[in-house]
């Protein structure tokens, strides 16, 4: 986690901890740039993968935000616009 913490824009670490999620989207997102095109998860499964991470930190809520602070980041939800554009991944 501390390289992540280092990769990760400041904004989205609260008390010096990376925010809930992030780093799941991370993992995800170094799965779909892996150099083997059959290691990278197609886009319906992308879908899946950031709903669920979704669901996991705000129950759905739609938006990534430290629980421990008041004067966390709130990202908007790219899930919706990804899930318009579920079609064959290259």
């Amino acid at each position: 986690m501390g390289l992540l913490n280092r990769a990760v824009d400041v904004s989205l670490i609260v008390d010096g901890v990376v925010m809930d999620g992030v780093d799941s989207v991370a993992e995800l997102a170094f799965r779909c740039v892996a150099t083997d095109k059959d290691d990278r998860p197609d886009s319906r499964e992308i879908v899946a993968e950031l709903k669920r991470i979704r669901s996991r930190i705000r129950g759905g809520c739609g938006v990534l935000s430290a629980s421990s602070s008041s004067n966390a980041a709130v990202v908007p939800d790219p899930i919706k616009s990804l899930a318009s554009n579920t079609g064959p991944s290259n």
